[in-house]
């Protein structure tokens, strides 16, 4: 079984949204995207009293893609159109895919609101193909008590896997193309070895601490591109650590995207701007 070795280390630039800085690394001033993963944003970690642990993002539309939340720290709500209403706490994931069009929102839970703490978490976004970028919305979750943790030392880390196969364990979330995604807490001094497919994208981003890969460090906020060769992973935590690590297959398509819409022309970018309009993605309230 042979292990894969880091291609390339990105590193992430910093934007500021809703008052907060937060870390960018798909897409970044080197890569547009790597195919499946179209952006990943890193929100925190943020030390909140409760008095300030308030967030809101009011409704807004998706389509063509699927946007993913993974919180390491604190708790998210989320609102849909699909009538969805629920509370995601870490360690746990919320994942849409928006596929012909959902309005969601999304606030601090209430938990997190009363007591405060450490809030972080990860918002990513990844292509849908042709094929599904019109089929029906769907939300699915995973809180801790759902999610497996596919550690060959469970004692000392959590390395939980939230959708795909690995390790011949199946995540709860089902993902419509098979994206691989696991959480891992590791401590320092500890080694993990993860099954990957033959020639798939993966890609390793460290939220916190410092791994090696095959003899390379990657450190805080950096993303490491895998080589595709290899069908196993093999990280060592140089220190406790906070790892996201995601594998898909290529799509291989051209893409458009605008704002929150993510098509494969320009004609249904329009399209989707004109079905927001028009109320064919639903409705909720503010």
């Amino acid at each position: 079984m042979k292990s894969r070795n880091i291609n390339r280390i990105l590193e992430p630039d910093f934007l500021m949204l809703g008052g907060k800085t937060i870390a960018q690394t798909l897409p970044s001033s080197d890569v547009d995207q790597h195919d499946p993963f179209l952006l990943l944003h890193h929100a925190g970690p943020y030390d909140l009293k409760a008095e300030n642990a308030h967030f809101y993002v009011g409704p807004h539309p998706h389509r063509g893609f699927e946007p993913i939340t993974f919180v390491f720290q604190g708790g998210v709500r989320h609102k849909d159109s699909l009538g969805n209403d629920s509370s995601i706490e870490a360690p746990g994931s919320q994942w849409i895919t928006a596929g012909r069009g959902i309005i969601h929102s999304e606030q601090s839970s209430a938990k997190f609101e009363e007591l405060g703490g450490t809030f972080e978490l990860i918002q990513l976004w990844v292509n849908l193909p042709a094929k599904l970028k019109m089929s029906p919305a769907k939300y699915q979750t995973a809180n801790e008590a759902e999610l497996i943790n596919i550690s060959d030392t469970p004692e000392k880390n959590k390395v939980y896997l939230v959708s795909g196969e690995a390790n011949h364990k199946k995540g709860k979330i089902i993902s419509p193309t098979g994206i691989k995604s696991l959480m891992a807490y590791l401590k320092a001094g500890s080694k993990e070895i993860i099954s990957l497919s033959e020639n798939s994208s993966a890609i390793i981003y460290l939220l916190g601490g410092e791994l090696d890969i095959q003899g390379q460090q990657i450190k805080d906020k950096q993303l490491a591109i895998l080589q595709n060769e290899g069908t196993s992973l093999e990280i060592t935590a140089n220190a406790d650590s906070r790892v996201l690590i995601l594998e898909g297959q290529a799509i291989k398509e051209e893409t458009v995207s605008w704002g929150p819409y993510v098509m494969n022309s320009q004609r249904e970018i329009m399209e989707a701007m004109r079905d927001y309009n028009q109320g064919k993605m639903g409705f909720l309230a503010s």
